[in-house]
């Protein structure tokens, strides 16, 4: 592998890294949203009646 593929990977590595940590991220604070939402509602199964698909 030439040093510049290997730092096109190693950039491409880094990027795939905080993409999946963002989505994480985002993931928890969207279940922490629909908690909060449930919660207010009073609903215990927080989909609101709604198919979860």
């Amino acid at each position: 592998m030439t040093p510049l593929m290997h730092a096109l990977r190693s950039f491409y590595d880094h990027l795939c890294d905080r993409l999946e940590a963002s989505a994480e991220r985002h993931e928890a604070e969207v279940a922490r949203l629909r908690a909060a939402l449930s919660a207010r509602s009073g609903k215990a199964g927080g989909n609101g009646g709604r198919d979860p698909a």
